[in-house]
């Protein structure tokens, strides 16, 4: 089964402004819709578009875009789904106008969309450039075998663009495309760049017009981690080719609005006051803009690209990314910190595959500097990861400083993106019990996900929490406490401690024989799944390092211990070290130090079948066994 949400993907309009009433009843579209329905040999069995057609052209002030769509719906299930239609757009730009609308049954019956089939939702997602709006189209009267089509326009203001727009058209989707039709045409002024790396479509240029077309497009393979925008062949056109254009329009603006003031001086030294280090410092000013300044999507008007000033947006103390990361800019400069925006796509991690310069293509920006040689980038509408690490959902996405003559390039990725450092004592008692004292430390991504987890819960709230998180990894005690620390700040260094009593599970005086698992790394490993058999994919990294110390009394006599470890691949490893140690007390002790990690990086379709069978080894390693022979 197909959502059409999921089918539509090559039009997100940026605009303010929706007419949808008094749809016009146009006859030629429902004639094509039925010509084309009837000359289906056989009918398909899926959501099929009969045609897709973009038609744009490039004036000296606007630039007007049309778009007709016809679908077939050859199941009930699919109209019950996917009978409407959606069109997202963003404030700022546009006239979006849906010019008609209608549904036509198997035997011909056709009805017109009204003005009460339209609704206008807002979408906003949280992190990205803008206020995100969605106009849905019901179909009436849609039925089994039926098709909808519908037609609308867009125009947008080059002057309000400063001249800089550009436009990626998807052939191939994620369902079946009998006819597509791309065209773009311009005016002498104004000069349009196209690109194309889709093996679906042919494009012809004559002079100030091209014309990309394809039939019979298949859908495409699906996988479980996918970055479509990376695989997705597209035709793209722009007004400009150099990715200097894009600084010019944008970064003027963060320059102008990151001007110091008062306020914002004040409001650093207020918040540093009690701090000695200059990391110390960052801290703070972090903290402050990431959970102090509330998200709040403001792209109007003139601001779709360019934040409002920085002093406005601590006045307020909202804004979107736009306007934190200008503030959070402009008060790093009052700690001596040079930063610089970098726009982000959320969406893309290939380089290679973008393939004309554009505004358009980023949908999020963050505030990168340097600092004793390291380099950092802080997402302030992150408010849960520290200021040290790059927010996971950014990691490795394409990226273009603003300031500096850097290329198009790819944000960091940390080797390891999921950390974790365990060290447990666990005590044999003398009935046959244990008493285990554990400390977690969480890094990366972990640090991030269990410091969001416990915002906004009490003290009894998130010990209750942590009690349920050891109680699903390591197993349900009859006492168990749990204490977090480093939950609150902004600032690298996030653990748990936990205590937990376990009853007499088995009898010292007779043969012994326990098996202890490696619970975080079972727990990691765990994590590492999906069926990924068509496309690569970035492996984000995992490590668990763990150290468990063993106590038991002496009398016991343990003569069997866990094996060591040192199981290498090209993917990852998996080692551990035994080593006894002294009796002390009449307890004797046992400590067995494991790491398991697996590096980030790009996996292909090929090696992930090799990752999860080295996964699978990997897992079948976590018990130890201690125990003693008669």
């Amino acid at each position: 089964m197909i959502n059409k949400r999921l089918v539509w993907v090559a039009l997100v309009f940026y605009g303010l402004h929706a007419h949808v009433c008094a749809m016009q009843q146009d006859p030629s579209l429902v004639n094509d819709a039925i010509a084309r329905m009837a000359a289906l040999k056989t009918k398909p069995d899926s959501l099929t578009s009969l045609l897709t057609k973009t038609d744009i052209h490039v004036g000296r002030d606007k630039v007007v875009t049309t778009v007709t769509d016809i679908w077939y719906y050859p199941t009930k299930t699919l109209v019950q789904d996917s009978g409407y239609e959606s069109i997202y757009f963003r404030q700022g730009f546009e006239l979006l106008e849906v010019v008609s609308a209608a549904s036509v049954s198997p035997a011909g019956a056709v009805r017109w969309a009204e003005d009460k089939h339209v609704k206008i939702l807002d979408t906003d997602a949280y992190n990205s450039f803008s206020d995100t709006k969605q106009v849905v189209v019901s179909y009436p009267g849609l039925e089994e075998g039926g098709v909808t089509v519908i037609k609308y326009t867009v125009e947008e203001s080059l002057a309000a663009l400063e001249g800089v727009w550009s436009y990626i058209s998807y052939p191939q989707r994620h369902a079946d495309f009998l006819s597509y039709h791309f065209s773009i045409s311009w005016e002498d002024a104004s000069p349009v760049y196209h690109s194309v790396n889709s093996e679906f479509v042919h494009c012809d240029q004559d002079n100030r017009r091209v014309v990309c077309t394809g039939e019979n497009i298949p859908p495409v393979h699906t996988d479980d981690v996918v970055e479509w925008d990376d695989e997705l062949g597209s035709v793209t056109v722009s007004t400009i080719n150099s990715w200097d254009r894009v600084r010019q329009v944008i970064a003027k603006g963060f320059k102008q609005a990151q001007t110091s003031v008062p306020d914002i001086r004040q409001q650093v030294v207020q918040l540093t006051k009690y701090d000695e280090t200059i990391e110390q410092k960052i801290a703070s000013v972090f903290s402050f803009v990431a959970q102090d300044i509330r998200y709040v999507s403001m792209s109007e008007a003139d601001h779709a690209y360019v934040p409002h000033s920085a002093a406005s947006t601590l006045a307020e103390r909202y804004g979107d990314c736009k306007d934190k990361t200008s503030l959070l800019i402009a008060m790093l400069s009052e700690l001596g910190i040079t930063a610089e925006p970098v726009l982000v796509n959320t969406d893309r991690m290939s380089v290679e595959n973008v393939l004309l310069p554009a505004v358009t293509l980023f949908d999020h920006v963050v505030a990168c500097f340097a600092l004793d040689g390291s380099q950092y980038c802080l997402d302030p509408t992150d408010v849960s990861t520290a200021w040290e690490q790059v927010s996971d959902w950014i990691q490795n996405k394409v990226s273009l400083p603003l300031y500096s003559d850097s290329s198009l390039t790819n944000l960091h990725a940390d080797t390891y993106r999921y950390k974790l450092t365990v060290t447990s004592t666990i005590t044999l008692t003398e009935d046959g019990g244990q008493r285990e004292d554990q400390i977690v430390e969480y890094g990366g991504e972990y640090e991030s996900e269990i410091r969001d987890s416990l915002l906004g819960k009490s003290e009894d709230e998130r010990e209750e929490w942590g009690i349920e998180l050891y109680e699903d990894v390591v197993g349900s005690g009859d006492e168990t406490s749990v204490v977090f620390t480093g939950s609150d700040q902004l600032s690298a260094g996030l653990s748990s401690q936990t205590q937990s009593v376990f009853p007499s599970y088995f009898d010292p005086s007779q043969e012994i024989d326990l098996q202890e698992i490696d619970a975080w790394i079972s727990y990691e490993l765990g994590t590492i799944d999906n069926n990924n058999s068509e496309y690569a994919h970035f492996f984000p990294g995992s490590k668990v390092v763990t150290t468990y110390s063993f106590q038991w009394p002496a009398a016991w006599d343990i003569n069997l211990y866990p094996g060591s470890l040192n199981l290498q691949h090209e993917l990852g490893h998996y080692t551990r070290s035994v080593s006894r140690g002294e009796v002390v007390d009449g307890m004797a002790s046992m400590i067995v130090v494991s790491e398991m990690a697996i590096p980030a990086g790009w996996i292909s379709a090929k090696q992930n079948k090799m990752l999860q069978q080295l996964v699978a080894k990997f897992k079948a390693q976590t018990p130890m066994f201690i125990g003693r022979k008669k």
